[in-house]
């Protein structure tokens, strides 16, 4: 069957909530854990849970529970991301640095009335200067650990770019190194950020990427910051997307890792949204994911800025 490539974006991005949403609950469990839970649960489910950042975000206690399907940080800067390329026509560092801004030190999430909550240290670090000036001025640290906070937000950039004329035309690995250092400044973060944005636009496209992954069931490191490193975000996103069976499996699959299990949803659930379309998304995930309706309509969005002769 023929997907469309519309339904392809809003799979994309719907997938990446859904990834993040149902592997927030899970976030620093290990596999054995996390398999106990879902055979209780009857599978992959979305339900209420513990606020993990209680002690880092006091403010967000509440009644000592997050609920089901709501956005992380993941998903929140994905959307910063979408709606900055929206408002802005394409790229712009210092717009899209004050809406992220504006969703970390500001607690507002772009996609629903809940606070926004989980961002990285390398994240809190960047965006804590006021403007984008200021902390693109800040003396660059040899030391930045490749984390993935820029790779889990990327995938609106292959949504915008949307075409291989496009890609060659804007320069698709430059535009998405770029978008990383916004926060992110070690090299490696920013190439598997472009490594990825490159292989969710050919998968928009409908093309099957050839894929080198592992085998063997990724092993969780253990320990921060290696849980989130970008190599290891991406090659587990990978490895779930080519073992797959279909949206739902590829999901289960990833965030039975354990460790940075949000993350690991997001990025894997940008490919396989992509891959088998938003309709290939379980209903009973799509239902309770906050903010997925802005999700399709920045993913409606995108689409028609790279495809004007079709909207």
């Amino acid at each position: 069957m023929t997907i469309p490539k519309r339904d392809r974006y809003r799979g994309a991005m719907v997938g990446l909530l859904a990834g993040d949403a149902l592997g927030a609950p899970y976030e620093t469990w290990d596999i054995l854990a996390i398999l106990e839970d879902m055979r209780d649960r009857g599978g992959l489910v979305a339900f209420d849970y513990p606020n993990p950042w209680a002690k880092e975000f006091p403010l967000m206690v509440g009644n000592g529970m997050m609920p089901k399907g709501r956005p992380t940080d993941d998903s929140d800067h994905a959307a910063a991301l979408a709606k900055s390329i929206v408002a802005c026509g394409g790229l712009n560092e210092a717009d899209l640095y004050a809406r992220l801004r504006h969703v970390v030190y500001g607690h507002v999430s772009p996609l629903w009335e809940g606070k926004a909550v989980g961002s990285g240290r390398t994240t809190r670090r960047a965006l804590k200067p006021e403007t984008w000036e200021e902390s693109k001025a800040r003396p660059f640290d040899p030391d930045e650990y490749p984390s993935n906070g820029a790779l889990m937000r990327s995938a609106p950039m292959a949504l915008y770019i949307g075409t291989e004329a496009r890609a060659k035309e804007l320069n698709s690995f430059h535009l998405s190194t770029a978008m990383a250092r916004v926060t992110h400044r070690n090299k490696y973060a920013g190439m598997y950020t472009a490594v990825y944005v490159e292989m969710l636009l050919d998968i928009l496209n409908g093309e099957v990427p050839s894929i080198v992954a592992h085998k063997s069931f990724p092993a969780d490191p253990g320990k921060w910051p290696e849980r989130g490193h970008a190599e290891f975000s991406y090659q587990t996103a990978l490895w779930a997307f080519k073992y797959a069976e279909d949206f739902r499996d590829g999901l289960t699959k990833v965030i039975l890792v354990g460790g940075d299990t949000d993350t690991y949803g997001a990025i894997a659930g940008g490919l396989l949204g992509a891959y088998y379309g938003i309709d290939g998304i379980p209903q009973e995930w799509r239902s309770v994911l906050k903010g997925h309706d802005v999700m399709v309509d920045l993913a409606d969005k995108l689409y028609d800025m790279a495809h004007p002769a079709s909207s």
